[in-house]
This record gives C-alpha cells, structure tokens and sequence, in this order.
C-alpha cells in the first residue's frame, strides 16, 4: 500500500490507532508512523464513541 501511494505522488501518509493499542503503536512507530499529529474522539455509527490518536510518515 505504502508503495502504491508513492507511486501515486502521495508524500504523506496517516493513520489512527486507540491509545490503549500498545502493540499497534509499536509497529507503527517501527514502520515510521512517529509524527504525531492530534488525538481525537470518533464516534461510530451505533454511537460507540472512542479515542483515537492519528500519527503521520513521510514518503
């Protein structure tokens, strides 16, 4: 996917993970998603609401 949004001209790339996803968070961080951009609340249709916390990488 990365490769393919390179390709495409992209330059940045982000991504949300919950803050209690510590495992997630360390491959992201190790694949260089490490830009942290806000936290931020997203609720889902069912009104279940969660934490997010949004992370960039450069191309």
């Amino acid at each position: 996917m990365i490769e393919d949004l390179k390709n495409k001209g992209y330059e940045k790339v982000t991504l949300g993970v919950e803050p209690e996803e510590t495992k997630n968070k360390e491959i992201y961080f190790k694949y260089g998603f490490n830009e942290h951009i806000k936290d931020s609340k997203e609720v889902y249709p069912d009104g279940t609401e969660i934490s997010v916390e949004y992370y960039r990488k450069k191309l």
